[in-house]
């Protein structure tokens, strides 16, 4: 799924945890290790680490919509749902959240109803 070597994405998972390690409470540091882990399709452990990030800054759309992802990854579509849907309201202008979120209603034809922010159609 992930196009970097395995061996590269172990590399990097053990720099982002040394950053981690002398910065705790960065953000940034905790959602890239959550990247990483969804590209060794540890999607648990990029739960765990995106969820983090979002306490330590709960105004990422980046955030939100990859902790979207690693949800969907692992059957909670609902919960995605709800990520996505913050990741439009934090930048509705991020053009990746749109399609996804069209995706994932198309999956879920109870909650084919449109979602409105500021008088425009999410969908």
């Amino acid at each position: 799924m992930c196009c970097i070597k395995p061996i590269e994405l172990n590399r990097l998972k053990s720099f982002i945890r040394r950053a981690i390690a002398i910065q705790p409470k960065q953000a940034v540091f905790h959602s890239n290790l959550g990247v990483v882990l969804a590209g060794m399709e540890r999607f648990d452990a990029a739960i765990e680490s995106y969820q983090l990030a979002e306490l330590l800054n709960p105004n990422s759309p980046e955030t939100a919509n990859n902790l979207g992802g690693a949800l969907h990854s692992c059957g909670a579509t609902s919960t995605a749902l709800d990520c996505f849907k913050r990741a439009f309201l934090l930048n509705p202008t991020m053009p990746m959240h749109g399609r996804i979120w069209l995706q994932l209603l198309h999956m879920q034809p109870q909650s084919a109803g449109a979602f409105h922010v500021a008088g425009r159609s999410a969908v």
